[in-house]
């Protein structure tokens, strides 16, 4: 679902590349994928949230999904030579810190519309969006800053990797249950 949101506190242009843990009360309370349990039941996991940083004149984007990814992998690279990290499609990031170096978030998102409208089943919309995030902002070289949030984590970074998996299809074909393994470098 993609929705307008405030913008979060922590969101901000300035936040540090590496994931960050804090408090799971500081989440966003407009639009956010997050519920509070009741009484003595067990609270709810929070949902995966994406959110365009740059570009804030059109607005910001978010993306809210349905289901929590089961986990997620932290890593940073360096390159000694002082080549600069490049992203997919070969554009250079202006990474953070030592020439070359960078962190790098990876998980896999679950997608699922077949409880959808029929104008809203093509699970494809979800993945168009990504790629689309991951394109050149206009008059600049890089791409926007995406922060993947989800409960404590926080982590701010370009996308560099978006791979598709479509598992169920309606019978025209159309792609209503797949998984995207999304990796985002800062």
């Amino acid at each position: 679902m993609i929705s307008p949101l405030g913008r979060p506190e922590d969101a901000s242009p300035g936040l540090g590349p590496l994931a960050t843990e804090s408090p799971a009360r500081s989440e966003p309370s407009a639009g956010a994928a997050l519920r509070e349990g009741s009484g003595g039941a067990a609270a709810a996991r929070p949902k995966a949230v994406l959110v365009r940083l740059d570009d804030l004149e059109q607005g910001i984007e978010t993306l809210e999904m349905k289901w929590s990814p089961s986990s997620y992998r932290l890593s940073r690279t360096s390159r000694p030579d002082g080549a600069e990290p490049r992203s997919a499609r070969g554009i250079p990031f202006d990474a953070p810190g030592a020439p070359g170096a960078g962190d790098r978030l990876s998980t896999e998102l679950f997608l699922d519309t077949t409880q959808e409208e029929p104008a809203r089943r093509d699970a494809r919309r979800t993945a168009q969006l990504l790629r689309r995030w991951m394109d050149p902002l206009p008059g600049r070289l890089v791409p926007p800053r995406i922060l993947f949030w989800w409960g404590t984590l926080r982590f701010a970074g370009f996308i560099e990797e978006v791979d598709e998996e479509w598992i169920r299809f309606d019978p025209d074909g159309t792609p209503v249950r797949g998984k995207l393994r999304l990796s985002l470098r800062s």
